[in-house]
């Protein structure tokens, strides 16, 4: 069902090369008749943020589902564009670029700057749901397909970092379900991501707060391996339902001076009612990722090789799981403890003008 045909592919690739160019020769490129005649909005929000919010979109070529995220560019009270906000959007459409097609990550297909409703679109693949939304099926896998589920999430981790980029916001939200079986890990949402430089640390306090690193939480300066350490406290969720610091996580001051000091250290325990559903060699490889000093976590590569006891403890191990009752009050906690800010309110407005122009457009066009 998720099958490209090679003719969709070259139609819609081919028009992105002259898009993209004519908006870097000039940022300030008008793009919504362009975004008009690819793509028709839904009512479909399908993610939220303090960015904006991601919408589904149909191909007006292919008819196929794509999802469009959408950036409010826009300074606020003024009603004209604010062009640090313009480049951000930019910065992270380059990234994406930079990173290019793998398995692993969320494709990018194009990208419009919209100057009459002051927003940025970035139009990509559509997966199926996130990991945070997916917990409860998660929860439920065999150690066998959580091992796999493990590899395809080290590898868009790998893929990233080898392309010299670092992501910086790993979490459960920012791996999606996508592929043919509706199964494969693929890391997606750039905003936060940089370029790692040559030489020395990159600096600043990027992410978010439960799954950032002590080096992060600091501000003294970052390196590929924060991702490792988001990438643990990842997968510490999705094996245990909780954030590693989920005691403290209504008290940020406390989540973050328990991240500073390391005390409180996770407890690498189930929760009651649930049982020991995956092998001790899984909480071996988060306790490496959750390693308080950047240089003795594995990287990516080296996570996937530790990956292969993991693996071989799963063939031989229980595939015993926890009760459902149990995954679904546990879950539902978790979630609302990291819940998605709303909406900008301005996008909704946007989004809604953003659908009447183009029901408009179609309406101008009937004889």
């Amino acid at each position: 069902a998720n099958f490209k045909s090679p003719t969709a592919m070259c139609l819609e690739d081919s028009t992105i090369l002259a898009i993209d160019n004519c908006q870097k020769a000039n940022p300030a490129t008008d793009g919504s008749d362009l975004f008009d005649l690819f793509y028709k909005p839904t009512n479909e929000v399908l993610g939220e943020g303090g960015f904006g919010f991601v919408a589904k979109v149909i191909s007006s070529a292919t008819g196929k589902s794509r999802a469009v995220k959408v950036i409010y560019v826009g300074s606020k009270g003024t009603g004209k564009v604010d062009l640090q906000l313009v480049a951000d959007a930019q910065r992270e459409v380059e990234i994406m670029r930079k990173v290019g097609s793998h398995k692993n990550v969320v494709e990018l297909q194009r990208s419009f700057f919209d100057n009459s409703l002051l927003i940025y679109t970035v139009v990509m693949e559509k997966c199926e749901g996130n990991m945070l939304e997916a917990l409860d099926q998660i929860a439920q896998i065999s150690n066998r397909k959580f091992v796999l589920l493990v590899r395809e999430m080290l590898l868009g981790t790998a893929h990233v970092h080898k392309c010299g980029v670092v992501h910086r916001d790993l979490k459960p939200e920012n791996f999606l379900l996508g592929g043919q079986d509706g199964c494969t890990a693929k890391l997606c949402d750039f905003g936060l991501a940089a370029l790692k430089p040559k030489g020395r640390l990159l600096r600043g306090r990027y992410g978010t707060l439960p799954y950032m690193s002590p080096e992060m939480v600091s501000g003294h300066g970052h390196s590929s391996s924060t991702d490792l350490w988001s990438l643990g406290a990842t997968l510490y969720v999705l094996i245990y339902g909780k954030v590693p610091y989920g005691a403290l996580d209504s008290d940020r001051t406390k989540l973050k001076l328990a991240l500073l000091s390391g005390c409180p250290l996770p407890d690498f325990a189930y929760g009651e009612g649930s049982s020991m559903v995956r092998p001790a060699a899984a909480a071996a490889l988060v306790k490496a990722l959750l390693s308080r000093v950047p240089e003795h976590r594995p990287t990516a590569n080296e996570a996937l090789s530790r990956l292969s006891s993991v693996a071989t403890a799963a063939a031989r191990g229980s595939t015993s799981r926890r009760q459902p009752e149990t995954v679904t009050g546990m879950t539902a906690k978790l979630k609302s403890i990291l819940k998605k800010s709303s909406p900008i309110a301005a996008l909704s407005a946007v989004w809604s003008s953003l659908k009447a122009r183009r029901a408009t457009d179609q309406t101008d066009g009937v004889l």
